[in-house]
């Protein structure tokens, strides 16, 4: 999208007198308007932000404070002046190697929280698993523009929809609440660092994996967390299965497995 903006000669360009005689015609003819709409200058900011070019970078690239970015992107102002508006719409392609990472990061595991997992979004993008896992766990700190873009790209086509039904997808969303990651709905702004995501309540529910619980009362290896543990028994009990042959499939002790038949017996008290 090209954006232009049309502003008259400068008091230093024609001098002080010429500059005065200019404003008062243009004020004449009704053509002096030195505000101009803020919602084109809130887009370019965003799509900056998309490619994670923080406020930071693009204040002190735009010459403009910060202060003055965060009205604009928050709606609080209603008019920006032209010429703050041109020196932001300048800035197309920051100087700079490398990006914040934050937004990148936050937005693979949002990913994560909807079941796609990182092989699949690796493959999606050619990587290796590990080289997007150093995003994903936090410890790549910057990425390049292209590599914010591209994650951004992959957000943008994903986020809507959920992953296909199945054990990738079940394992993945276990081990985003595991982690504590954010879905894509918790953000208001993903970019920021300083913002906090809307996690809401605990919903202890959602902890366990239906897919990975059966797998493991088949005798599969797999790793549960306690809450999966106790589901698996008393989905086990109501098959009749025995406190300890479930206690065998799942690969615990037996006062362990003594724990749970405990546990669930006083909550059915």
């Amino acid at each position: 999208m090209t954006i232009i903006i049309t502003e008259g000669p400068t008091a230093k360009a024609l001098g002080h007198t010429d500059y005065e005689r200019h404003r008062r015609r243009q004020i004449a003819y009704g053509r002096w308007n030195r505000w101009v709409d803020p919602a084109p200058v809130r887009e370019h900011i965003l799509a900056l932000r998309r490619r994670g070019i923080g406020r930071d970078t693009l204040a002190r690239n735009a010459g403009v404070t910060e202060h003055t970015i965060r009205r604009i992107l928050g709606g609080k102002t209603t008019k920006v002046h032209v010429t703050c508006a041109r020196k932001l719409l300048a800035v197309t392609n920051p100087q700079m190697p490398y990006v914040d990472a934050t937004g990148s990061r936050r937005r693979l595991q949002a990913l994560g929280t909807l079941g796609w997992d990182q092989s699949t979004l690796s493959a999606r993008i050619g990587w290796s698993v590990g080289n997007l896992n150093l995003i994903v766990s936090g410890r790549r700190k910057n990425v390049t523009p292209a590599t914010a873009d591209l994650i951004h790209q992959l957000y943008e086509e994903l986020s809507p929809v959920p992953a296909p039904a199945g054990y990738p997808a079940s394992r993945a969303k276990v081990s985003a609440r595991r982690h504590g990651w954010a879905p894509p709905l918790a953000w208001d702004d993903i970019d920021d660092p300083n913002e906090q995501p809307n996690l809401g309540g605990p919903d202890t529910d959602e902890l366990v994996d239906e897919v990975a619980v059966r797998r493991a009362l088949e005798g599969d290896r797999v790793r549960l967390t306690e809450a999966e543990r106790v589901h698996a028994f008393r989905i086990g009990l109501k098959r009749g299965m025995t406190a300890t042959a479930i206690g065998t499939h799942l690969r615990l002790s037996g006062g362990h497995a003594r724990r749970i038949v405990r546990q669930l017996t006083d909550q059915a008290a």
